[in-house]
């Protein structure tokens, strides 16, 4: 597992500690679970890009419907 380190000002780094500890967890938890809520929220970059690209070669067209049925009148 990777330990990541980062810098904050000490106002966010009093709230930071404070949280964990009314939840009766550490501060990496903490940090772990908020790291992992926000990445998994997110659509990876250029996803949509990748998945609908616009391929104006192939252009998506009806396809032919036939005609139609010619069925007798109900009085007939």
């Amino acid at each position: 597992m990777v330990q990541p380190h980062c810098y904050v000002p000490d106002d966010v780094a009093s709230s930071l500690k404070r949280r964990p500890e009314q939840a009766g967890t550490s501060v990496s938890r903490h940090l772990a679970e908020l790291a992992k809520r926000d990445i998994g929220k997110a659509w990876p970059e250029g996803y949509f890009e990748r998945v609908f690209k616009r391929d104006d070669r192939n252009p998506i067209a009806p396809a032919d419907q036939g005609a139609f049925e010619q069925r007798p009148g109900l009085d007939e």
